[in-house]
């Protein structure tokens, strides 16, 4: 996880972010050594057969992965069967799987439906690609209505999805959840556009998006100190997760959407922050800001949650405050999605109606 910097360090309430501060401070030597290291390797070049090899073999597993679209639960309501949730996850996930897990309860409870969790298996990361995959899936079992619920850079990625669902396909986008989503790269903490400067930086060496020693190298400069790579994405997944934050103009998506006609019913957006802690990762009151100015603009409707204490990317850490805070909010939602659906039906209506008397 990327630690706060030292910057911010009277703007971090709780022991967590207190410990997370320590640990950057003990790393700033570190990381300054691994970059003067990284950049002579460069200079010097790696042993280019080892290098070739490494970087061939990184393709070769990135050709042979795939996305898919695992279903990890049944509707609470088997009426709400024809529902789903789809959970997009954000920089070194694999997939949705555990924000499907500790988000899952909380948003049923709210929008209920099949959990569906975005698999990226360290396959090229497009999102043309997942809107597939997504509309295939939802002809199969039937799935008339999604929500969406995306997290950190899951939200950038989701944003292009959603906006490749809603103009191939007839299903009801009834509403998009971003839960500490940054709104492009001038909404993360300056630690973090430092961090994504360096990625770009290294995306500029010739096939170091494939290099397991590159990514191992400029991952322990940004702090990451567990090297079990099952559990993260590959170093291309990586790269294109976190040039996703700046690629996914997430203002123009919003404003497409506003564009859909008449007849489609617009989906709610849902911002969620945190109240009294510190995203290290994102200004979310600016974030949130953003969303709500965009979402006004195209002509969607927008709710603003916060929940006490949230840590970004640690869905783990009180759970029961993200329940209780959607739970609260819980009639506005609805009752928005309610005004959303009429209005789409209401204009359907009077379409055929001028249908009709065209006929005549």
């Amino acid at each position: 996880m990327l630690q706060p910097s030292p910057k911010y360090e009277s703007q971090l309430p709780t022991a967590i972010e207190q410990k997370a501060l320590k640990l950057e401070h003990r790393h700033l030597r570190l990381r300054k050594n691994l970059f003067k290291a990284l950049t002579a390797l460069t200079a010097l070049s790696i042993p280019f057969a080892a290098y070739a090899n490494d970087v061939r073999a990184n393709q070769s597993i990135q050709a042979e992965s795939v996305i898919d679209i695992d279903i990890r639960g049944e509707a609470l309501d088997p009426a709400n069967n024809d529902k789903a949730i789809v959970f997009l996850d954000g920089f070194r996930s694999m997939n949705g799987d555990t924000i499907a897990y500790f988000r899952g309860e909380g948003m049923q409870q709210v929008l209920d439906g099949q959990l569906w969790s975005v698999g990226y298996n360290d396959a090229n990361l497009d999102p043309t690609v997942i809107g597939k995959r997504i509309i295939d899936l939802a002809e199969s079992t039937g799935v008339k209505t999604i929500y969406f619920y995306m997290e950190s850079a899951g939200g950038s990625i989701g944003s292009q999805v959603q906006e490749y669902v809603a103009q191939n396909s007839n299903i009801t986008l009834s509403a998009q959840v971003y839960n500490a989503v940054p709104y492009g790269f001038k909404a993360l903490r300056e630690p973090r556009q430092n961090e994504i400067n360096t990625i770009e930086f290294l995306a500029a060496i010739p096939g170091a998006k494939y290099s397991s020693l590159v990514t191992f190298l400029g991952e322990a400069a940004l702090g990451y100190t567990d090297t079990d790579r099952s559990k993260f994405a590959g170093p291309w997944l990586m790269f294109d997760q976190a040039m996703a934050i700046e690629d996914a103009d997430i203002g123009a998506r919003i404003a497409n959407m506003g564009e859909l006609p008449s007849t489609t019913q617009k989906p709610v957006i849902i911002y969620i922050g945190t109240t009294d802690g510190y995203d290290y990762m994102v200004n979310d009151d600016y974030s949130a800001e953003k969303f709500q100015k965009a979402a006004e603009g195209a002509g969607i409707k927008f709710v603003h949650l916060e929940v006490p204490g949230a840590v970004h990317s640690r869905p783990d850490i009180k759970p029961e405050n993200f329940n209780e805070t959607l739970a609260d909010a819980k009639d506005d939602i609805l009752s928005a999605i309610a005004t959303e659906e009429a209005i789409a039906e209401f204009n359907q209506r009077e379409k055929r109606m001028e249908e009709q008397s065209a006929l005549k």
